[in-house]
C-alpha cells in the first residue's frame, strides 16, 4: 500500500478503493485530534485496519474496534469514546441498531461509512454524517470536525 501522501488503497465491499490525500499534504494537528477517542466498526478486517491507520496518521486516538453491532455496543460501553465511525450493514446488529442502543447510555455522535445507500427518510440526530465508500480523506476529516467541533 502507498502512503497517505500518495494515494492510499483500502479494500471495501468492492475490490479496491482509493483514499485521496488531503489537499496540500499533511496538515498540522491541533490538540483536539490527539485527545479525540474514536471507536471504529466494520465487518471487514481490512476496512478496520485501513481506517485505524488513516485515523492514527491524522492524529486521532482509535481506542477500539468492532466487527459486528453487538461488539460495537460492548466496546463503546468499555471505552466511552467521543465518536464512533461505523459501517451501516454488519452482522448481529447494523451500525444504526447498535447506535440506537449506545445513545441510550452515552451522548456521542456517529459517522456512518458504507458502500450501501441506506433508505433513511429522517436521519437520527445522533448520526452526524453519512459517508459513502470510497471515502476521501478530506471528507472523513471534515465529517469528524463537524461531529466533534473543537
Amino acid at each position: 500500500m502507498s502512503s497517505i501522501a500518495n494515494n492510499q488503497r483500502v479494500p471495501t465491499h468492492s475490490p479496491v478503493v482509493t483514499i485521496k490525500p488531503v489537499a496540500g499534504g499533511s496538515e498540522a494537528l491541533d490538540d483536539m485530534t490527539t485527545k479525540l477517542k474514536i471507536v471504529i466498526a466494520d465487518d471487514e478486517a481490512d476496512i478496520r485496519h485501513g481506517l485505524r491507520r488513516l485515523l492514527t496518521r491524522l492524529g486521532y486516538n482509535v481506542v477500539g474496534e468492532a466487527a459486528d453491532g453487538l461488539a460495537l455496543v460492548a466496546v463503546c460501553d468499555a471505552e466511552r469514546p467521543d465518536l464512533v465511525i461505523t459501517d451501516f450493514r454488519m452482522p448481529e446488529k447494523s451500525g444504526v441498531e447498535a447506535a440506537n442502543e449506545i445513545v441510550e447510555k452515552q451522548d456521542i455522535p456517529f459517522i456512518i461509512v458504507s458502500s450501501y445507500d441506506p433508505a433513511v427518510d429522517q436521519k437520527p440526530a445522533f448520526i452526524s454524517d453519512y459517508l459513502q465508500k470510497p471515502v476521501c480523506v478530506s471528507e472523513l476529516k471534515a465529517a469528524i470536525e463537524r461531529a466533534c467541533p473543537a
